[in-house]
């Protein structure tokens, strides 16, 4: 891996740049949020992207970020999105969604791909779960265990657990408790099987 190669997101556009962040060039337009290298290829990285009219998807470069493809059908009335590949089956690939204004913030739903991102398939669905706790667009992300593709975390103000691969789910910190507010911001690597970073808001 190129350590001079960086990638970046933001709500106008995808970036690269090639001298370690001392210049960077746009390389998409419009809203791209967080972003998730494959570890076998980083000429190939996954972000979401969301048009602006409620509508988002799952997007992808194949070569270094020159050019991008969005990936299947939008997950619509949705706006902020996150992403992670599976460091240890990179053909594995999980995606949650939030709501878009002026509906709430609500969790839209988590899909999973087992193809590299050829199809995705809706693993929990929005009714009944509202882990984002109405504010999927401060906090929202995903993660998955460096060594076990089935091991994925999924958090907001609450955090959800998956060891099937997303078949079935446990509610693993039920958020605020003893007057404190969690907000779950990053997931980091480890060599633990997942960390998720939480960051303590107002009570």
């Amino acid at each position: 891996m190129d350590s001079n190669k960086v990638y970046a997101t933001a709500d106008n556009g995808a970036l690269t740049s090639d001298d370690g962040g001392a210049t960077w060039q746009w390389r998409a337009g419009g809203a791209h949020f967080d972003l998730s290298i494959d570890p076998s290829n980083p000429d190939i990285v996954w972000t979401t992207y969301w048009d602006g009219t409620g509508q988002t998807w799952p997007t992808f470069t194949n070569d270094g970020g020159v050019t991008w493809f969005v990936s299947g059908s939008p997950v619509t009335q949705t706006s902020r999105g996150a992403i992670a590949i599976s460091p240890s089956d990179p053909d594995v690939i999980y995606a949650t969604y939030s709501g878009n204004e002026p509906a709430d913030y609500a969790f839209r739903g988590a899909y999973k791909s087992t193809d590299g991102g050829a199809t995705w398939n809706l693993m929990l669905a929005p009714e009944g779960n509202n882990y984002m706790g109405g504010q999927g667009w401060y906090n929202n992300v995903v993660a998955v265990s460096p060594i076990d593709a089935n091991l994925v975390h999924l958090a907001g103000v609450e955090m959800q657990k998956s060891t099937d691969g997303g078949s079935t789910w446990a509610n693993v910190d039920s958020g605020s408790g003893n007057g404190l507010h969690p907000d779950y911001h990053a997931s980091p690597g480890s060599s633990r099987p997942v960390r998720v970073e939480r960051r303590e808001g107002g009570s």
